[in-house]
């Protein structure tokens, strides 16, 4: 295997900045990879994934959120796959995010038959959250137009 030219230099920096940041919580550690990540820093952002994940093994987000980096960082589709998997079983395969990130890496592997599945299954999912969302602004309608029509009285009223 190849080793990088600023191999060295890097894992030193990424050695320092775990060690400076060892005291901080679990909410700190992920704010800052969370910040890597959009850096697309992506060596710091996985170590820091890892840490999340050593802190709290069962979090459906970190393991997403690992996926995602060794998905878009390092193109290592197994390793990917291996996270988007426990992610997908974590949350029982209802996080839209996830399906959809995942079936996006069925497609780049030309998985074509699981990949139709996991968009079938987010398909079911929006149209879920659609249905929901209309009835919630049906709801919110009704409660504002009593509202409304209670404000008009007492004005009527002089109130």
């Amino acid at each position: 295997p190849m080793i990088y030219k600023n191999f060295y230099a890097m894992i030193g920096k990424i050695t320092k900045r775990l060690q400076w940041e060892s005291a901080e919580t679990e909410e700190d550690v992920h704010h800052a990879a969370v910040r890597e990540y959009k850096r697309r820093n992506w060596s710091v952002a996985c170590v820091l994934f890892l840490r999340l994940l050593e802190m709290n093994a069962d979090n459906t987000n970190y393991q997403h959120n690992l996926a995602m980096v060794l998905y878009y960082g390092f193109d290592s589709h197994e390793a990917a796959e291996k996270f988007f998997r426990k992610s997908l079983k974590s949350c029982g395969s209802s996080h839209p995010d996830i399906i959809r990130h995942y079936a996006v890496l069925l497609v780049k592997q030309k998985r074509w038959e699981e990949a139709h599945a996991y968009f079938e299954i987010l398909f079911k999912i929006v149209e879920k959250y659609k249905a929901q969302r209309e009835q919630q602004l049906k709801d919110e309608e009704k409660k504002y137009a009593k509202l409304l029509s209670r404000w008009k009285r007492y004005d009527k009223a002089g109130g």
